[in-house]
Formats: structure tokens, sequence, C-alpha cells
């Protein structure tokens, strides 16, 4: 009776540490009197016993009736018996704790098998969403990339033909300054007409001093009108 209650209280412990792996169980195995898993085993072990019991008691009463004639003395017979009903109920005991050992296994495989599973239909669901994601995106991407560079080349297109334009305006207002304005040019022939002019005042027989006066007017009008004209016009004069 005391081995099967060692037996049970391992088995029931192995029960427990395998639950606890599985992630059935969270607390660490103590001994209680209501283990059902103990229980279970020691109830076993009984039945077990008491079938060999009864089956050699059996076994006994049908030998003696066959064969009457004992050599062997009565104790010897049931010293012997009894060694052999140890013997069958150590062997039916090894046995049932193999079978529970090969059960917790079983239970055990049984239980990674599934959590493998789970974590696969999980990782399924949740990376099959993402996937889909990422190549859209992926796609997206490539989309915009393509674009820009579209937009790049365009860019550049535009801008050398504003460039060119730009040169070209710049080089049509270079020529047509060029060709309106030279100051020595219109100095020269501003000068000519108010050397002209004054010849002709100075010899149209007024006061002296009206005359100069009135031609040192006129310079000055014709010299701010010539700084007035030249703030807004370059210089192009050779």
């Amino acid at each position: 009776m005391i081995f099967d209650g060692i037996l049970a209280i391992q088995i029931s412990q192995k029960i427990h540490q395998a639950k606890i792996l599985m992630g059935q169980e969270t607390e660490q195995w103590s001994f209680r009197m209501n283990d059902l898993n103990m229980w279970t085993v020691i109830f076993c072990g009984f039945v077990v016993s008491l079938l060999v019991s009864i089956t050699y008691h059996v076994m006994n009463q049908r030998w003696k009736t066959a064969d009457p004639i004992q050599e062997k003395s009565e104790a010897e017979t049931i010293r012997e018996s009894e060694i052999k009903n140890e013997k069958t109920q150590r062997e039916t005991r090894i046995a049932v704790l193999k079978a529970g050992m090969e059960n917790v296994q079983n239970e055990i495989e049984h239980l990674k098998e599934r959590e493998r599973t789970t974590e696969e239909k999980i990782v399924k669901a949740v990376r099959t969403p993402i996937d889909s994601q990422i190549a859209i995106l992926n796609v997206q991407t490539d989309n915009l990339e393509n674009e820009i560079e579209q937009f790049k080349s365009r860019d550049a297109n535009l801008q050398q033909k504003i460039d060119k334009t730009r040169s070209k305006i710049e080089e049509l207002f270079g020529n047509f300054n060029k060709r309106v304005v030279n100051r020595n040019k219109m100095e020269s022939q501003v000068n000519q007409f108010l050397n002209g002019w004054c010849r002709f005042v100075a010899h149209s027989g007024d006061d002296a001093s009206e005359v100069s006066d009135a031609i040192d007017r006129v310079k000055q009008v014709a010299n701010d009108t010539l700084d007035l004209y030249y703030q807004g016009v370059p210089d192009y004069s050779d």
C-alpha cells in the first residue's frame, strides 16, 4: 500500500508539471489529500492487486484439488505464493506506472502539437494581412518613384527651355540696347545741337546777359535730361 501511495504521488506530480509546461497550470505542485490523479492511481493499483490476489487464490485452490499429494510443506508453499504474488503485484504496478507515464507523454505531445498548430494559425492570421499591406505599399512606392522621376524629367526639360528663352531675351535686349543707346554718339549730337543753338542765339542781337542765362539754362536742362535717361539704360559706348 505504501508503494502504491509513493507511485501515485510521483505520477500526480509528473502530470502537474506537464500541465505547467503546457500553460494549463501556474502554481507549483504541493501534496493535497483531495488530489484526483493520486487517488485514481491508488485505486487502479488496489484493483490490480485485488484481481491478482483473487486469481492466485483460485489457481491455488485448483492446483491443490488436482494434486492432493503435497511434496512441499505448507509454509514453503505459502512463502512461494507470497513471493510470486508480490512479484506479480510489482510487475503490475510497474506496468501501470509505465502506462501512466506513456499517457502523460502522449498528453504532452498532444498539447505541444496543438500549441504549434495554434501558433501557426495565429501567425498566418496576423501575417497574411501585413504581407498584403506591405505588397500594396511597395507598389504605391514604385508608382510614386516613377511619378517623381517623370516630374524631374519634365522639370529638367522646362528648365532648359526657360534657360534658352532667358538667354535669347538677354541677347535680344543686349542687341537692342547696343543699337539704340550709345552715350558717346548721343552726347556728341547733343553737344553739336547746343553749340549750333548757342551760336545762333549769340548772333541774334539780344542782350548779352540774357543770352548767357538762356545758354546756361539750356545746357542744364540738356545735362539733367541725359542723366535721367542714363539711370535706366546701360552704357554700351565703345
